[in-house]
């Protein structure tokens, strides 16, 4: 008989040795087996896997004292094969693609992925990432001017997206927030951004004619947290995740009330899905520009490909931005993106 692979159990080993042999239950016992019976045990599955070795039909006629060991005999033979044909079933369809698929066992590399066009495309994981709803932190901020900042901080935090973008139904769906303000740390900021050159990279040090100055290690422990909410981020992501980027933007920037962005690289959401998105938007009774008035979606790589998309709802859907406070239309808008998670996270399409 072959040998086990090492941490190999019997069943994975009887299944193994077994493939591509035929069983049959049309053949004659044993002269002993006359005499004494047909008794399952040791024996009868010694003689079975003996006859898998030998690449022959292995077969049995049952002959029993009594109906019990009839009935212990043929439960034991049926076992065995029910087991040898859904393990022929599993690998003959492990890379089986469709709607009913979950996470596979291995993540595929980029360079192939990239390579295969012929890829089906699923979300079994929703990540939403809201980096600007936070305040935290500017008591600490050593901003040279708090008056002038606080008026920027009013305009450019995204308020309240944490409670607009997270769903009250959170299956299939994680989410990740900042807890300090993109003026302490902006955590969606690129490692050597282009903004760094004028002050705004991950930690920023001007805006707007106003400068910050830091004491001892508070430069190096903001951009440790930057790392720390990337690799949750990525922590949190599959080759089968929709990642949404979540934000809010001032009315006065434009007439759009929802803003659709992506990325022109590996991370594109196919065309479907980004109509699918605007097209909930608009049955709402929302005006949608696609990549306007911004454009691109956070996308931290990583040993696979999945898909990002950005979200940008006009303030003045939700929000008074005088007096800060959620209008009425908070509610639709909420249960809009909710309806809008709910497609997504039974989206199937062949790619």
């Amino acid at each position: 008989m072959s040998p086990m692979m090492p941490q190999e159990n019997g069943f994975i080993h009887l299944a193994r040795i077994a493939l591509g042999k035929s069983l049959t239950l049309l053949a004659t016992p044993s002269p002993a087996e006359m005499d004494h019976g047909f008794i399952p045990g040791a024996k009868t599955e010694r003689r079975f896997l003996q006859g898998l070795q030998d690449n022959t039909e292995t077969s049995f006629i049952l002959y029993p004292r009594s109906m019990v060991s009839y009935h212990a005999s043929l439960i034991f033979l049926l076992c065995h094969v029910s087991f040898l044909t859904l393990h022929q079933q599993i690998k003959r369809n492990k890379h089986m693609s469709g709607p009913c698929k979950r996470i596979r066992f291995s993540k595929p590399d980029l360079r192939d992925r990239l390579a295969d066009s012929t890829k089906e495309r699923w979300y079994n994981n929703i990540v939403l990432s809201i980096p600007h709803a936070s305040v935290g932190g500017l008591g600490i901020a050593r901003w040279d001017n708090k008056v002038a900042l606080l008026s920027e901080v009013k305009r450019w935090t995204d308020w309240y997206t944490d409670l607009l973008f997270i769903p009250d139904n959170r299956e299939g769906i994680q989410f990740i927030t900042s807890d300090y303000s993109r003026f302490v740390v902006d955590v969606e900021r690129l490692v050597n951004d282009p903004l760094e050159k004028i002050g705004q990279g991950i930690v920023y040090k001007m805006y707007k004619g106003l400068h910050r100055t830091f004491k001892g290690n508070e430069e190096i422990e903001m951009f440790r947290y930057h790392a720390k909410y990337i690799r949750d981020l990525r922590l949190m992501l599959n080759e089968h995740s929709l990642l949404i980027d979540c934000h809010s933007f001032p009315s006065d920037l434009s007439d759009v009330d929802i803003c659709i962005g992506y990325n022109d690289d590996w991370s594109r959401p196919t065309d479907f899905v980004i109509e699918l998105c605007k097209s909930v938007f608009e049955k709402h009774g929302y005006k949608v520009g696609i990549n306007t008035p911004y454009a691109n979606a956070i996308a931290p790589e990583t040993g696979y490909t999945y898909n990002s998309i950005m979200i940008e709802v006009n303030k003045r859907l939700y929000l008074n931005e005088q007096t800060l406070e959620m209008t009425e239309e908070f509610i639709k808008l909420h249960k809009c993106l909710e309806t809008l998670y709910g497609l997504l996270k039974n989206y199937w399409e062949e790619i």
